[in-house]
Order: structure tokens, then C-alpha cells, then sequence
């Protein structure tokens, strides 16, 4: 099998796990209208451009705002590039140099086909477990999750996305050895952007601008990993959990105290960004949005010295029509994979 129609298959099926959600503020098919077809001319010319200087391919994969997130990405590039009128063959050399780059910056399948998503080597992955400062005390562990959720839900307003992996990320289960001497899985769950004050100016008081939680488990083959990045455990985290470690801009927390602080200040600084957006006009929102997603994409332009924002076409064709009253489909995961296929002249 090829590796587009892989992709596909592992596209489908991490869908299928999703479930019916409304994204908020807005669904994304409200909103690409106004930017996917330029953003696919511009996308492929600057890939063509790095080819030509002969980019190292993990240094084109470092452009990206999180190596998961050229996996989500690339479902809307394919179908900008349907719009911009590019042709097949183009759309499919695109795609074949995304997976090329995936790639180079992941460690294991880049489809997920053994339930793992692997950005470290088996040495780096052990030499992460052997410098970690790691608990097992209840109390911390539990708290450490739901600091760890409430980081996922500010990245959530953050970006606007259905897709989180703007601003975080988890991979593994990597196989290592726990202190004690037996078998192990690590998980890492990076929060790498949970600042981004050039995104939103008008916040002056971040709680944490990056964050890592590590945890170990028994080597279970139930901790599977899928293409968009979900993450399935049939146990709760916690009691799953054989030990933990969190650091918030690299220190250790370690005292349950800390860890709530930072638990109730994300959570705060979540809600009050809730309120601001709430207060928004629809206009300015969408431009908002918009922003995120170009913002997401920000190395891309910044490599060749080019501002990130996004092109006042854009801003001007969601002042022109704030309503476009999209028709795209995306319950029928059928329509969505001859969509997302390169080879395909569909559009959902």
C-alpha cells in the first residue's frame, strides 16, 4: 500500500474515534474559505523554494508549530490546493514531501500504526526517564493531571482549533526502564506554546509559557495513539499512572501546592480568555481566527525574512462576507477521505 492511501486509512480511523463536537467559536469550515486557497499557493512555493536551496528535511520540519500538527495541517492544505486550482500531480508531490518530513522528525511510523507516536530515540527516551525527578505520591499525581488538563483546555481557546496540536502534543508509549529496574512506557504530554503573546498582544499575564508532564506506566498495550493525536487508555490516569514528573518553563513542581496554583491560574487565565472572546464581534473573530491559523504556520514565512499575519486578502474577504454560509460535509468520512486525497478532484 502506498503512503497516501495509508494516511487515509489512518485518517479515518482516528475520525471515526472523535465523536460529534462543535468547535468553538467557530466551526473550521466557517473560516477556511477565507485563507485555504492562498495559503496552498503560498505553502507550495515556499516548499519548492527550500527544495531548490537543497533544506535539510528535518529543518523543514521544524517550521511546523509541532511535528503532529503537519498531519492535521495537511488535511486542509490538500483541500486549499483543490480550490487554488493546483493540479494533481503538484497536490501529490506536496503530500508525498510532508510525509518525507514527518519523517525526518519522528522516531516510529509516522501513521500510527502500532498505536505510538515517536519523536525520541530509545536512548533519548531512557535518558529522559533517568534525569526526571519523579513522584508517586497520589495527591501530586492527580493534581499534576488536572493541571495537565487545564493547560489543554487554555491551548483550546488559544487557537481556536479542533485540533490542539498548535499548541501541544503527546507521544510514545516509548519502552524503557523505570528506576526500580523493570519494564516500562513512558508518555510525554508537551505544552510548548501556552504563550503566545505576539498572537494575543492585549494579554499581558501568562501563568506558564511551556510545560511537560512525563509519566510512566506499566507496559500496557491498551495506551494507544492515533494520527490526530488522541490518546486511548481504558484506565483513568492517575491510578494508571506508576509515576509522574512536571515541569512548568523548565522547573520541577513538585509539592501539590505548587501544582494546584498553577492548576487554578491556567484555569483562571482560560476563563478570562473565554470572556474576551465571548465579547468579540463576529468580524474581528473571524480575523482572529484566521490569525491563529497563520500563526501556526509562522516559520514557514519568517525563513524567508516575510511577516506572519495574514495577507489583507484575507482580512478583506471575511469583512466582505462574514457569512459564507459554507456547505462543506464533515460527518461523511467517506466524502472527507476523497477530500483529503491528493489524487482526487473532490471537495466535501
Amino acid at each position: 500500500m502506498n503512503r497516501i492511501d495509508t494516511y487515509l486509512d489512518a485518517m479515518e480511523f482516528a475520525l471515526t474515534g472523535v465523536g460529534d463536537f462543535q468547535p468553538r467559536p467557530f466551526h473550521i469550515v466557517e473560516v477556511t474559505p477565507y485563507f485555504l486557497d492562498l495559503e496552498a499557493i503560498d505553502m507550495v512555493s515556499r516548499l519548492r523554494r527550500l527544495d531548490a536551496e537543497r533544506a535539510d528535511d528535518r529543518e523543514m520540519a521544524d517550521l511546523f508549530a509541532g511535528t503532529n500538527s503537519m498531519k492535521t495541517l495537511l488535511m486542509d492544505m490538500v483541500c486549499g490546493m483543490k480550490i487554488a486550482g493546483i493540479k494533481a500531480d503538484e497536490r501529490v508531490w506536496f503530500v508525498e514531501r510532508m510525509f518525507d518530513l514527518m519523517s525526518a522528525a519522528e522516531t516510529g511510523d509516522i501513521f500510527c500504526r502500532d498505536g505510538s507516536h515517536r519523536l525520541l530515540t530509545e536512548g533519548q527516551a531512557q535518558q529522559l526517564v533517568d534525569g526526571a525527578s519523579w513522584s508517586t505520591d497520589t495527591d501530586l499525581v492527580t493534581t499534576a493531571y488536572r493541571a495537565s488538563a487545564a493547560a489543554q483546555a487554555t491551548v483550546w481557546g488559544l487557537f481556536f482549533y479542533a485540533w490542539t496540536d498548535m499548541g501541544w502534543e503527546i507521544h510514545g508509549p516509548y519502552d524503557v526502564t523505570a528506576p526500580d529496574g523493570t519494564p516500562a512506557a513512558l508518555l510525554v504530554r508537551d505544552y510548548f506554546d501556552l504563550a503566545p503573546a505576539i498572537l494575543w498582544p492585549e494579554i499581558e499575564d501568562w501563568p506558564v509559557s511551556r510545560m511537560r508532564l512525563i509519566s510512566l506506566h506499566h507496559p500496557d498495550p491498551a495506551i494507544r495513539l492515533d494520527v490526530l493525536n488522541h490518546v486511548w487508555f481504558e484506565s483513568p490516569w492517575a491510578a494508571g499512572s506508576r509515576a509522574i514528573e512536571l515541569r512548568a518553563d523548565d522547573a520541577v513542581l513538585d509539592s501539590v501546592t505548587a501544582l494546584r496554583s498553577l492548576s487554578q491560574r491556567l484555569t483562571q487565565a482560560g476563563k478570562a480568555l473565554q470572556a474576551r472572546i465571548a465579547r468579540t464581534e463576529r468580524v474581528p473573530l473571524l480575523q482572529r481566527f484566521a490569525s491563529s491559523r497563520y500563526y501556526a504556520l509562522r516559520r514557514w514565512r519568517a525563513r524567508f525574512g516575510d511577516d506572519w499575519e495574514p495577507p489583507a486578502e484575507v482580512n478583506a474577504r471575511i469583512v466582505a462576507m462574514p457569512f459564507p454560509g459554507s456547505s462543506a460535509q464533515t460527518g461523511d468520512l467517506a466524502l472527507l477521505r476523497l477530500a483529503f486525497d491528493p489524487r482526487s478532484d473532490v471537495l466535501n
